[in-house]
C-alpha cells in the first residue's frame, strides 16, 4: 500500500500467490483506498497467476482485476497485455506497480 500511495501508478501488475497476503486481498485494499479518496476511475488491474482454471479467472476479476494472465507469461500474450495496459491509461506514461512474489 505505502508504494501505490506513494507513486501513483498507472497500472497495477499484481501476483496472486504473494507471501504475506494474496492479491485480490491487496487490490481489495488498493480499491478501497481510491473509494476512500473519492478517486473517480480505479487504476486498471493485471493478476497473474500460476492458478489459471476459468474459477481462479472468475475470482480475479470479481475482485477488481480487469485481466488474469496464467504463468508463465507467453510472449505474444504479453506484448497484448502492453499494448491493452497502452490502451487504458490514454497514452499518458505507464507507472506500474508489480505486487510479486520476489518482494514489492
Amino acid at each position: 500500500m505505502k508504494l501505490f500511495r506513494r507513486h501513483q501508478p498507472s497500472v497495477i501488475v499484481s501476483d496472486i500467490g504473494l507471501p504475506d497476503e494474496d492479491g485480490c486481498t491487496l487490490l481489495g485494499r488498493i480499491r478501497s483506498h481510491e473509494t476512500k479518496e473519492k478517486k473517480p476511475n480505479p487504476v486498471p488491474a493485471i493478476a497473474v497467476s500460476a492458478y489459471t482454471s476459468e474459477e481462479d479467472r472468475k475470482r480475479s476479476l470479481a475482485a477488481g482485476f480487469q485481466l488474469h494472465i496464467g504463468k508463465p507469461i507467453e510472449s505474444v500474450e504479453s506484448r497484448h497485455t502492453r499494448l491493452r495496459c497502452a490502451s487504458m491509461t490514454l497514452h499518458n506514461p505507464i507507472r506500474v506497480l508489480i505486487a510479486d512474489d520476489a518482494g514489492a
